[in-house]
């Protein structure tokens, strides 16, 4: 902490030092200019003709070229060898900061926490009643307050130190009033509070009278400090309109002083946060009526501040707005906790108001500050939507909700809908995954018509309307929002595929008692079979709507059902009633090397071949291995496995020579290396004599049919080429 501190006032000597360079630097550069240009003057009087444009011209460069030497000059000689009255400038400096500053700031902290120490000690040698403290600190804190104001009065130059000692005396007798009533109970809590509103006043009419921040900070600081010392017999609604009340003075304060709009924003914050923490430990709530008395105090400033046109659409107030709308939000959910559906009509009669006046905006075609009770309104339409509604019916409302916002998008051509948009429709999605029956099968379960039918599908045909239109719109924004919305229909057509199918699957093994591993893995091969489809469904969307975002999802759906496909096919289940070929684990393969080729043909990247022939070969390898588990063959098994290795590479080496095709005749070439190895290193130590000859009889005849099909290949083209 000690070197954070170093650090800090090296910091801020630096900092010091560099502006008094610079102030100093910035009076030199700009007393030599003007000599210069005195000197200038004096030439265009006494020389005329193309004597002075001669002149002239010599002396402009001699003015650039002296100020850009006295740039270079004060940046690398004037830190090395300072002046004596640049560091009598650079002294008075820090030591207005430190002494005109800093000290009397950190000095009105003292003197208020010495204060707070005599009140509340209790001393053996000297004995003060609680009174007398009390009334000593009264004392000194309008004795501060009236030095204060008497400085402020008669003296300009002191008004900074003045509205130091304003705020230490604000302080003190704040601090006197709460231990009057908290620590020595001299005065009842309700005398208190009014004691405190008549403080209230005073600060905010002497930071409006001096502008002073100090009896800003200070008002907002007892106000708000004077509930936590609250006595439990203090009802809830009694504490509301006390905050009322000092929210009021804050609005009539902000509404004289314009600049102030961030007061708002802060009594708002400090309001809500006060009664959530209070109403942890209170034993009653406080009434609806008292939020809403808050919520329209603001709205009716708004409204006042835009009808006197004094509204520039700035940032405070929408921000203002929307914490007003979070407080009552807030507020009224602290009322409503346990009774979702009046809390959802109560948010419902906010939307009302609030469409009234988006109504009335429109009317005037104010959509600069129709924005924010819109905002309000969509927000507050969505909570009263989540309280009254669950499940199914949830998703539903907010998926037409979606569809509404989307209308008015295009027909209003209200461009900051659009986010609002998405926000609708990735909700949708998320409620739907939080339904049980959207993917748990559920009681009384039929196939294709019932209830999953209508959760994905509602949604999904509004997103599709949505994109629809939303497509039509001319901004970037709109164009991609349409794009996601696209995804986002695909991704539920597919995910109730998988739901439904999965859901069938699992309701006829329950029915005819047969979960076992068998039903697992063909439910995973039907679901990565899908996930092949909808990789190339994906790819279709990207080439429709020239979208490289949807090639990449594309690209990373397929590879993930590429490595599913690979893990669960390394064993399948149903060994023993496998058939090769005719098997789901060689469709799903099947499916997977066809998506391959597409891509390659689409994307024209070699690479998807290989892709393509990597699944063939392990796909063989699969099959021959189940075919032989089925069969109990398990000595020189590798032998077949090899064998087929060896015919696979054949047949790549036949057609990539017949057609031309590099990547089958590059595969046919690794695969080949391959067989090589697992022939020497492996198949040889376990196998017996005559499968060692087999091998290598079918490797050589193998290897040599495709070196004479390939020269006979390079012949037939060399004889063409001399012809």
């Amino acid at each position: 902490m000690i070197v954070l501190f170093l650090l800090v006032l090296i910091m801020i000597f630096w900092v010091l030092f560099l502006h008094c360079d610079f102030c100093e630097f910035k009076k030199k550069l700009t007393k030599r200019y003007e000599e210069l240009e005195k000197k200038l003057n004096m030439l265009e009087v006494s020389n005329s003709g193309s004597e002075i444009s001669k002149k002239q011209e010599p002396l402009c460069q001699q003015v650039a070229s002296v100020i850009e030497k006295e740039q270079i000059k004060e940046e690398t000689v004037h830190h090395e060898n300072p002046s004596e009255e640049e560091r009598k400038e650079c002294n008075k400096s820090i030591e207005n900061i430190f002494f005109g500053s800093l000290f009397n700031k950190i000095g009105a902290i003292a003197l208020v926490v010495a204060a707070g120490i005599f009140i509340t000690f209790v001393s053996q040698f000297i004995t003060f009643t609680p009174a007398m403290r009390v009334a000593a600190g009264f004392i000194a804190g309008l004795a501060f307050v009236f030095v204060s104001l008497n400085m402020h009065k008669n003296s300009n130059n002191m008004k900074p130190y003045a509205e130091v000692l304003l705020g230490v005396g604000l302080a003190v007798l704040f601090i006197s009033t709460y231990c009057a009533t908290g620590v020595f109970h001299l005065i009842s809590t309700y005398w208190w509070l009014g004691i405190g509103c008549v403080m209230l006043l005073l600060t905010y009419s002497l930071a409006h009278r001096y502008k002073s921040y100090s009896a800003l900070g200070l008002g907002l600081f007892g106000g708000y400090l004077t509930p936590f010392f609250l006595t439990d017999n203090l009802s809830q609604n009694f504490l509301f309109c006390y905050l009322l009340f000092m929210n009021a003075i804050a609005l009539i304060y902000v509404y004289v002083n314009s600049d102030k709009r961030w007061l708002n924003f802060v009594n708002l914050i400090l309001t809500t946060v006060l009664l959530i923490g209070n109403s942890a430990f209170a034993r009653d709530k406080f009434s609806i009526i008292c939020p809403i008395i808050l919520w329209v105090m603001y709205l009716s400033f708004d409204l006042l501040r835009i009808l006197k046109k004094k509204m520039a659409h700035e940032k405070e107030h929408y921000m203002s707005s929307y914490m007003n709308l979070a407080a009552l939000s807030f507020l009224s959910w602290l009322v409503f906790s346990e009774q979702r559906m009046i809390l959802g009509g109560v948010l419902f009669c906010y939307a009302a108001v609030y469409f009234v006046l988006v109504c009335y905006f429109l009317s005037k075609n104010q959509r600069k500050i129709l924005r924010p009770y819109f905002y309000a309104l969509i927000a507050v339409v969505y909570m009263g939507t989540f309280f009254v509604s669950t499940g199914m019916t949830r998703v539903i409302l907010w998926a037409f909700e979606t569809l509404f916002i989307t209308s008015l998008r295009y027909f209003l051509d209200l461009k900051y809908l659009t986010k609002w948009v998405l926000f609708f429709s990735l909700t949708c999605i998320v409620s739907i995954l939080r339904v049980n029956s959207a993917i748990v099968p559920f009681e009384g379960y039929v196939p294709l018509m019932n209830s999953r039918l209508v959760l994905f599908g509602v949604p999904a045909i509004v997103m599709f309307v949505c994109a629809s239109i939303l497509s039509k719109c001319p901004k970037s924004r709109d164009f991609q929002v349409s794009l996601f919305l696209t995804f986002l229909y695909s991704t539920m057509i597919y995910l109730y595929i998988i739901f439904e199918f999965n859901a069938w699957m699992m309701h006829s093994a329950l029915v005819s008692n047969s979960v076992d591993n068998m039903f697992v893995t063909l439910k995973a091969m039907v679901n990565i079979c899908i996930g092949f489809i909808y990789a190339l469904h994906l790819k279709f969307l990207a080439d429709i709507k020239e979208s490289y975002i949807f090639r990449l999802l594309s690209y990373l759906m397929w590879g993930v059902s590429a490595v599913f496909l690979i893990l669960l096919g390394v064993r399948y289940v149903p060994v023993e009633e496998f058939l090769p070929i005719l098997n789901l684990r060689f469709f799903a393969f099947a499916v997977g090397i066809a998506g391959a080729l597409v891509y390659s043909k689409m994307e024209k990247k070699c690479w998807f071949d290989y892709l393509a022939i990597a699944l063939g070969f392990l796909l063989i390898s699969y099959e021959a291995a189940d075919y032989l588990i089925k069969f109990g063959i398990y000595e020189n098994s590798g032998f077949v496995i090899t064998l087929m290795w060896i015919l696979y590479l054949a047949v790549l080496s036949l057609f990539g020579l017949a057609f031309n095709v590099k990547s089958l005749k590059n595969s046919a070439i690794y695969i080949s290396i391959l067989a090589v190895f697992k022939i020497i290193f492996y198949d040889i130590a376990g196998l017996e004599s005559v499968y060692k000859v087999v091998v290598f009889l079918v490797l050589g005849a193998v290897l040599m049919l495709i070196s004479y099909l390939y020269n006979k290949s390079q012949v037939e083209e060399s004889g063409s080429d001399d012809e």
